[in-house]
């Protein structure tokens, strides 16, 4: 009994011991918290909404939002993550996702770096703010971490942990397709000299089967992965930004790579060197190069600090300048708002409900999954999901841009789908402003009428 009493140390004990950690584990759970509860992912609402229609009528079969395409087969890859988005969000609405969001990506962090160095950590926070949030990237952190270190681990029950994994995962993310090839090149690379990783690989390719759509899960992720026109009009399939934060981790970790191990450890760092180019083609990627590279960012600072213990007296007051220098910018600038919902749609929602459409909405790409949200019934032509969607009459991205471009193909859509009412961004980056400004005159000129005080959105009526 003494012995027991000996091994479980109480509470307070433990508190003490690591003030430290835990200190820092809050500061890093409270920075991540306020980026979730500040921002408003343009997807978040039609997930949401997939999540509450899932939970009343079953996985659908084809898509129940789509003005456009809803004969279409809809693959929601992230089928179960919207089912617990729309149980929490009952339970405790917006602020309770945030809490739980913050503590997973807070959980990530700390997974994939594995070190007390508050540097290395903070620095990858920093990356990663850019791209946190209440957003479905998180399980592409997570997965990664648990796969490398699953693989890297002593525990007995660890390839029964692996097929378990990718049982989940691939019902939450399509980011399990990288997992399954992080696995896949690490029994290569050891030439299957472990048979139960091999194994545990194989089943775990089963496991992400048994989802509500089988294979067709791989061809949606490639439908949309393959899709090369991508970068030029979704924001977050562009060329990487280049921020501060990330700037300083590429370098920072290729500069201790090269002196501290060279060239020769190419085999190591093989992972994180792959989805370094990921993340420079697409900045979507940026997530899964971290969770990559993080851990080598760690152990190899950690070995330098060592070397430099008690030659450097500046080293203490440049690593927290570091930190700050590079994640104050990065806060800051991280398109956090008071009103998270400041940049969609909300004033024609409030409108709406007093003074309802005469027939559909057209609305701009981003505010699509918000009005899918917040207007019972709102049927989109586009949203998140779609970019990649073709029937017979090609990509419907492409028809989303040609209503802006071509005035004679605009009518006829609009009387296809009976679109009475207009809702699109004052300014659209991904349009220019001739083209936006030609688009207004051309409604007005057809008797549209301008609805007014709609804040950032210019809302037309038909006549």
């Amino acid at each position: 009994m003494q012995t027991l009493l000996r091994r479980v140390r109480p509470l307070p004990y433990l508190v003490l011991k690591h003030w430290r950690g835990l200190a820092g584990a809050l500061l890093l759970f409270g920075f991540f918290f306020i980026i979730c509860v500040g921002r408003l992912d343009p997807d978040f609402g039609w997930h949401l909404a997939a999540g509450r229609y899932i939970l009343a009528h079953g996985v659908p079969a084809t898509d129940p939002f789509s003005l456009t395409m809803s004969k279409f087969r809809w693959v929601d890859h992230e089928w179960l993550q919207d089912v617990l988005w729309a149980g929490v969000y009952h339970l405790g609405g917006y602020r309770l996702l945030a809490v739980m969001w913050a503590a997973l990506w807070t959980a990530g962090v700390l997974l994939v770096t594995r070190t007390r160095s508050w540097v290395v950590v903070g620095l990858t926070a920093g990356v990663l703010a850019p791209f946190a949030g209440i957003r479905a990237a998180i399980w592409g952190l997570l997965g990664v971490g648990l796969v490398e270190w699953l693989v890297a681990s002593k525990w007995r029950q660890r390839y029964v942990a692996i097929i378990g994994l990718f049982l989940i995962w691939a019902n939450v993310h399509a980011s399990f397709v990288f997992g399954l090839g992080v696995l896949g090149l690490g029994v290569v690379m050891d030439r299957a000299k472990d048979r139960r990783l091999v194994w545990a690989t194989g089943l775990a390719v089963l496991a992400s089967l048994l989802n509500p759509y089988g294979w067709q899960v791989y061809l949606e992720v490639w439908r949309t992965a393959s899709d090369r026109q991508l970068a030029g009009r979704v924001f977050e399939w562009a060329p990487n930004a280049l921020r501060p934060a990330y700037l300083v981790f590429v370098l920072l970790l290729v500069c201790l790579v090269l002196s501290l191990e060279g060239w020769r450890s190419w085999r190591r760092y093989l992972v994180a060197g792959l989805t370094l180019v990921m993340s420079l083609v697409s900045m979507r990627h940026t997530v899964l190069f971290v969770a990559a590279s993080s851990r080598h960012l760690g152990r190899l600072y950690r070995v330098a600090a060592n070397k430099l213990r008690g030659r450097l007296q500046l080293a203490f007051v440049a690593k927290y300048t570091l930190v700050v220098a590079v994640i104050l910018p990065t806060v800051l600038g991280s398109q956090l708002r008071y009103d998270r919902e400041s940049h969609y749609a909300g004033r024609y929602v409030a409108y709406a409900q007093d003074h309802p459409c005469a027939g559909n909405v057209f609305t701009t790409y981003d505010n699509n999954g918000y009005l899918i949200w917040k207007l019972p019934g709102f049927r989109s032509y586009i949203d998140g999901r779609m970019p990649s969607w073709k029937d017979g009459e090609g990509k419907i991205f492409d028809r989303y841009l040609r209503v802006f471009n071509d005035p004679t193909y605009r009518d006829l859509e609009f009387r296809r789908f009976n679109i009475a009412c207009v809702v699109v961004l004052q300014v659209d980056e991904s349009l220019t402003h001739r083209i936006q400004e030609q688009f207004f005159a051309d409604l007005r000129a057809q008797g549209w009428q301008d609805i007014p005080a709609m804040g950032s959105y210019v809302v037309l009526a038909r006549p």
